[in-house]
Parts: structure tokens; C-alpha cells; sequence
């Protein structure tokens, strides 16, 4: 993090899956993201064999889907004068937690902010 953070030019991964349970860190990554002048990259990872619902809400499981749901997130935060990039990873991933993960390496990602759904 005190790489990007000398240059002024951090770098949050934010993954959401379509929950609000993964949309209650939102608040967190605004302002967090606001004091430190960070990037902020909205990820949702396809799954090979999605669930159809998620804590009792509709899993995003289509391309187009995720797509607006991340425009529409990002949106209300460049509201707030983040810069906001969006990203569907659209290899159907089977393992979401290796592909967070590799995502976060290959943006060069300084931090990685996400509800853990009460896993852990």
C-alpha cells in the first residue's frame, strides 16, 4: 500500500456479487476512498455454476447484469468525486476467491475491500 500511497495514487478492488449484504462495504469504500484520493475498481466475478439466489436475493449471473449493477454503483460514487473503474470477469470462474485474488495482483491492487458473508 505505501507503494501507490508515495505517488498519491492508491488502488481499491472492490468485489460485489449483487447482495446488499456485499453492498453494505460501500459507505466504508466511499469514504475511505475519499481521504486517500484512491482508484476504485468494481469487480464481479461470473461463477461456472452460479447459484440462482444469494442471502435470498437474485444472483448476478449474467454478463449484462453485472455490468449495469456495477454502472449503476459507480456511478453514485463518482458522485462523490471517486474515480471509479468497472470489471465483469467473464471467464466463468469456478473458484471466485483465486480469481478475486488474481485480479488484485494483476490491477496492482494496494487493498481489497469486501463483505465476508460470515465466512471468515
Amino acid at each position: 500500500m505505501l507503494q501507490h500511497a508515495k505517488q498519491g495514487n492508491l488502488r481499491f478492488l472492490v468485489p460485489l456479487d449483487g447482495s446488499q449484504l456485499a453492498a453494505s462495504v460501500l459507505p466504508v469504500v466511499e469514504q475511505i476512498a475519499s481521504r486517500f484520493h484512491a482508484q476504485v475498481t468494481l469487480l464481479h466475478i461470473l461463477e461456472q455454476h452460479p447459484p440462482t439466489t444469494i442471502h435470498g436475493e437474485q444472483h448476478l449471473s449474467d454478463a449484462a447484469e453485472a455490468q449495469a449493477y456495477l454502472e449503476e454503483i459507480a456511478t453514485r460514487l463518482r458522485s462523490s468525486a471517486i474515480a471509479v473503474a468497472i470489471h465483469v470477469h467473464q471467464d466463468k470462474g469456478s473458484n471466485v476467491a483465486r480469481s478475486i485474488f488474481q485480479h488484485a495482483q494483476e490491477m496492482n491492487s494496494d487493498l481489497v475491500i469486501m463483505c465476508t458473508h460470515g465466512h471468515g
